[in-house]
């Protein structure tokens, strides 16, 4: 049987231009977003299985509720402030114009009931008030059409407001993920999803809620010609909250906890498995030569008989059925007391009451509830997506994983190139101490000096260049550049003078061949060089280019497509989606090439002290590797280079290898001093012979 996939379900319910116009708003809050609070001791969640999900859950404290209503009102001021300033005059009347809208069907409801009770009137007395019911039924199309204006108004209000709010947060988004470095990406992996799109819908909930809380207003005020005094429409009106109160204190949800959940059923992840081995493009070919349909067919309907009549329906589906029956019935009844009230009433003031008046109450009173759900869901969807607002507004002040030295590297390089040196240096991806993949590693590397790198895969070789070039700080020990702790010096300028050929190379998206080369030295003018982009692409032989630098093999356009045709190959529509400019691709030889050139454009800026190539003929035929090679060693005057590679026809030409095994520094010294120690790189070596020499 295959090994089981585990699917998770995790919810938790949690660069401001605010300080221009700060004074516009004085609300009682924090000027800054509070952190939040520390939890004082750590809750052990409970569990429960729901069908095939086994949830994990915590019931979240009256405490922390207030907190987050807190947190959530601060957040909500600095976004308010902020959509004031990027749209001063149009964000106000949009707020003012949602807030109109959300009248739209209490008035037209009034206007309906005013007219009926004309119309009752008159059929009572035997004349009708003409001139009365038309004024009423003019009213009600003045306002149809001006309603009308004002949707087609708000409509493109929103998109003005909309799309500046959107691009100002993915800006900083944009620049957060641009700068972070790769242990700080890696840690908040999550703060990658984050969109300026969440910031919109999250305050286009908050606009609809207060919008439902003046139409409810309104309509309590509209109420008020049926009942002989306010309090008594108030009272009528709050009736028709106690459904929705009910289903907060007495109905199961999981939406009032913080909760995950995985599958724990075999077959339910087993069928997962396998629609997602039959849906795949690139085991297609596998299914079909080693005749595996009839086989995986079977499993399949086997496997969904065993499942059978356990739920897998979402957890929050099943957990709302936890109530049972009998507090379905309560609410329900709860949600009848208006007729009650209303029937109560009018047995004791029958003269007061009307089919009119009748008809108003209770459709008036049906509207208020739904507005009151509605109102609820509002904010129960902002209060969420202003977690992911406030998170935004922390990415500013995020600290990188990598704190950032204080010494400018341009004052410690050499004119022969970056010396290194490791000493004791071990180091975890995951801060486990049984899980190194380094341990106890010492080197110097001076100046000018031409190393590689060698070893079995998983020796730790490719761990070596990102402790080298700060991709990652050691978890003990010390990195040392130019007699100095790497951990002082400026990020940025060690990076200026480090040039990386990475293992696997990568188109830039949306960038021509031209600017993937240029883009190597990312000064706008030298990007703009078609000439230097021409000579590198000659040093990493991808003269192949040379005819279609202005090509983007990878168009990032987004396309939206939606056709009603039966045969969506004969459908006119649908061959013009067939049209749009797809992805093209290169093969692994060509990338590599390609990313060679790249960093050839990046040695001719002149700041290069450190080239670092990380197996980059893994894609490269033996001849293309050697002229790669050459190529490379030919720019060495002033830097030093660090190759990593599986190959050793190199090694003869290297001032110092490095031979790695398990994590551990197993060799050092020349080709010469290694083959005569007679140990793992001499064995190493004799396993290849001399293919490349």
């Amino acid at each position: 049987m295959a090994p089981q996939r585990r699917f998770l379900f995790c919810f938790d319910h949690h660069c401001s231009l605010s300080s221009l116009i700060s004074g516009l708003f004085k609300m009682n809050l924090p000027a800054e977003i509070p952190k939040p609070k520390p939890l004082q001791t750590e809750k052990v969640p409970s569990a429960m299985q729901l069908g095939v999900w086994h949830v994990h859950y915590l019931d979240e404290s009256w405490e922390a509720w207030w907190h987050k209503i807190t947190t959530s009102l601060q957040t909500l001021q600095h976004l308010t402030i902020d959509l004031y300033t990027l749209s001063p005059i149009i964000f106000p009347l949009l707020c003012i114009a949602i807030f109109l809208k959300q009248t739209k069907f209490v008035l037209m409801w009034f206007i309906f009931n005013r007219i009926l009770f004309w119309i009752e009137i008159g059929l009572v007395q035997g004349e009708l008030a003409m001139s009365t019911i038309i004024f009423h039924v003019l009213g009600r199309a003045t306002l149809v059409g001006t309603y009308a204006a004002l949707d087609h108004w708000i409509a493109q209000a929103e998109d003005i407001v909309s799309t500046r709010l959107i691009n100002h947060f993915d800006a900083m988004v944009f620049k957060w993920k641009a700068r972070a470095d790769v242990r700080t990406f890696q840690k908040n992996s999550m703060d990658a999803d984050l969109s300026g799109a969440d910031v919109w819908w999250a305050y286009h909930h908050i606009l609809e809620g207060c919008g439902r809380i003046v139409s409810i207003v309104v309509q309590i005020y509209c109420s008020t010609a049926h009942f002989s005094s306010i309090p008594e429409a108030i009272f009528y009106t709050a009736i028709f909250f106690a459904k929705s109160l009910v289903d907060i204190l007495l109905k199961p949800s999981l939406d009032k906890k913080s909760w995950v959940a995985t599958s724990t059923n075999s077959d339910y992840n087993r069928l997962h498995g396998l629609r997602a081995l039959v849906s795949s493009l690139g085991l297609k070919q596998d299914i079909v030569t080693n005749g595996l349909s009839g086989y995986l067919e079977r499993e399949y309907r086997e496997t969904s008989m065993r499942l059978r009549n356990t739920s897998i329906k979402h957890p929050t589906t099943q957990y709302m059925k936890q109530g049972g029956v009998s507090t379905s019935i309560v609410s329900e009844l709860f949600g009848e007391l208006h007729l009650f009230y209303f029937f109560f009433s009018a047995l004791r003031s029958p003269s007061q009451f009307s089919l009119t008046k009748l008809i108003m109450l209770e459709d008036g009173g049906e509207t208020i509830s739904c507005q009151s759900r509605e109102l609820l869901a509002n904010f129960a969807f902002a209060q969420k997506e202003l977690g992911s607002v406030r998170r935004m507004y922390e990415l500013a002040a995020k600290p990188e994983v990598l704190v950032d030295g204080d010494v400018d590297y341009s004052s410690a390089a050499s004119p022969l190139g970056m010396g290194l040196a490791m000493r004791n240096v071990s180091f975890s991806y995951n801060s486990d101490p049984e899980d190194y993949a380094l341990r106890n590693v010492s080197f110097t590397i001076q100046p000018g000096q031409l190393v590689l790198i060698v070893g079995a895969n998983g020796s730790g070789k490719s761990t070596l260049v990102k402790l080298l070039t700060r991709m990652y700080d050691p978890t003990s020990g010390s990195v040392v550049v130019d007699g100095k702790d790497i951990k002082d010096l400026k990020k940025d300028g060690l990076y200026q003078a480090t040039a990386l050929l990475p293992q696997d190379a990568h188109l830039y998206n949306g960038m021509s061949l031209a600017e993937n080369i240029g883009i190597g030295d990312p000064r706008p003018e030298i990007v703009a060089d078609r000439e230097r982009i021409q000579a590198a692409a000659r040093k990493g032989g991808a003269e192949f280019i040379e005819s279609k630098y202005n090509e983007v093999l990878e168009p990032t356009a987004p396309e939206l497509w939606d056709c009603k045709c039966e045969d969506s190959y004969k459908c006119s529509v649908c061959k013009l989606y067939y049209g749009y400019a797809k992805s093209k691709s290169l093969s692994g030889g060509e990338l590599q090439r390609l990313a060679a050139s790249r960093t050839f454009m990046r040695m001719a800026s002149g700041n290069i002290k450190l080239v670092v190539a990380d197996e980059p003929s893994a894609s490269l035929d033996p001849e293309a590797e050697m002229k790669l090679f050459d190529a490379l060693t030919s720019e060495r005057c002033g830097k030093t280079m660090v190759f990593v590679t599986h190959r050793f026809g190199h090694t003869k030409h290297a001032d110092l290898i490095l031979c790695m095994k398990g994590g551990q520094l197993a060799e050092k010294g020349t080709h010469e001093e290694l083959v005569a120690l007679d140990g793992e790189y001499a064995k190493m070596y004799r396993t290849q012979g001399d293919a490349f020499s």
